[in-house]
C-alpha cells in the first residue's frame, strides 16, 4: 500500500473513531437526563402521530432501527426515515440549529 493510500486511511479511520466516541458522550450526558427528557420528546412526538410515537418509544428504550422495524413490522428505511422526521422535528420544536 502506498504512503498515500495508508495516510487516508489511517486519517478515514481516525476520523471514524473521533466521531463514534463524540457520539458516545453525547448519549452518556443524554443518559443523564434522560427520564424527565424522554416524558418532554415524547410530548412533541405525539404532534407527528401515533407511528411516530411509536419509534420513539422503541428507540427510547434502546432499540437499534431493525429490531424496531421487526417489531412494527416495517421496513428498517422507514423507522430510519420516521427517526429522522422526529430528530428534525424536536429540533425544529425546541429551536435548536444544526451545523
Amino acid at each position: 500500500m502506498g504512503a498515500k493510500k495508508h495516510s487516508i486511511l489511517i486519517e478515514t479511520v481516525g476520523t471514524h473513531y473521533a466521531l463514534a466516541a463524540e457520539e458516545m458522550e453525547v448519549r452518556r450526558l443524554a443518559e443523564e437526563r434522560l427520564p424527565d427528557d424522554i416524558a418532554e420528546l415524547r410530548m412533541f412526538v405525539e404532534e407527528l402521530g401515533t407511528m411516530y410515537v411509536e419509534v420513539f418509544e422503541l428507540w427510547a428504550e434502546g432499540l437499534t432501527e431493525a429490531e424496531s422495524a421487526v417489531i412494527l413490522n416495517v421496513p428498517p428505511n422507514t423507522v430510519k426515515s420516521r427517526r429522522n422526521k422526529i430528530r428534525k422535528f424536536v429540533r425544529e420544536r425546541l429551536g435548536v440549529l444544526r451545523p
